[in-house]
């Protein structure tokens, strides 16, 4: 194959499409292990959607009601479901859902808005359904403009404040397709209020293990080396700086 041949097929359109089809993927491994777990969903809301991959796939999924949000960048053409979903929102801004579903998706996002942004995020989540699909960059993870990586032990504490506890029970059964990228398989929790919601089958379900640990694979792919220093825990047991509180 020629240079130019090359550049006639491996265009950006044909990246990208390979990087959806990877998303796509992604999202409905994910979605067959959690709806289950939270059914009867029947409206879901997708914060700082993009162009709705994983939107799409919430339609596929049955559920009656869907909305995608994101910021004014995103082109009505660009859109993979139908443009009367979706809503405008500017979280760097504050402002408010305005609206409340059965189940909220927030996905690679909050790395990017400021801390007290990141913050009112969580707190409108929490407040717009009491099931919540969360995922964000963990230290060292590349990717554009992450202006706030925090650990998942950071954003459970932040949930918790709210009324909702982490579930561990998606990353466990991802890790072994590697079809599925590495930053959804390394931080994808899911949150839930037990007041407002049964939580029996998401317990039942979730991996005891540490909710902060990295899996040698992210290694390799996305994130970046970070030492990995032994601390004492006070009983005399010792475990790396990767591993985090236990769920």
């Amino acid at each position: 194959m020629n240079s130019q041949s090359r550049e006639q097929v491996y265009t950006r359109k044909y990246y990208a499409d390979m990087y959806n089809a990877r998303r796509e993927h992604a999202a409905r491994e994910t979605l067959r292990i959690v709806l289950p777990l939270v059914w009867p969903i029947r409206s879901a809301i997708d914060v700082g959607c993009g162009a709705g991959v994983w939107t799409k796939v919430l339609l596929d999924s049955g559920i009656e009601k869907v909305t995608g949000m994101d910021g004014s960048w995103m082109k009505p053409e660009d859109l993979l479901f139908p443009r009367h979903m979706w809503c405008k929102i500017d979280l760097e801004k504050e402002e408010e859902l305005g609206m409340k579903a059965e189940m909220v998706m927030c996905l690679e996002v909050a790395e990017h808005l400021k801390r007290r942004a990141g913050e009112n995020l969580i707190r409108m989540l929490a407040e717009a359904a009491p099931v919540v699909l969360f995922s964000a960059a963990i230290p060292g993870q590349k990717g554009d403009r992450h202006v706030n990586t925090q650990w998942q032990s950071y954003w459970a504490g932040l949930f918790k404040s709210h009324g909702m506890i982490a579930f561990d029970v998606v990353r466990h059964l991802l890790w072994g397709d590697a079809a599925v990228p590495t930053f959804y398989k390394q931080n994808v929790v899911v949150y839930a209020d037990p007041e407002r919601t049964d939580t029996e089958r998401l317990g039942k379900a979730a991996a005891a293990h540490y909710l902060d640990r990295m899996e040698e694979d992210g290694l390799k792919l996305k994130i970046k080396p970070l030492a990995k220093k032994k601390e004492n825990n006070g009983n005399g047991e010792k475990r790396s700086r990767t591993e985090g509180p236990m769920l």
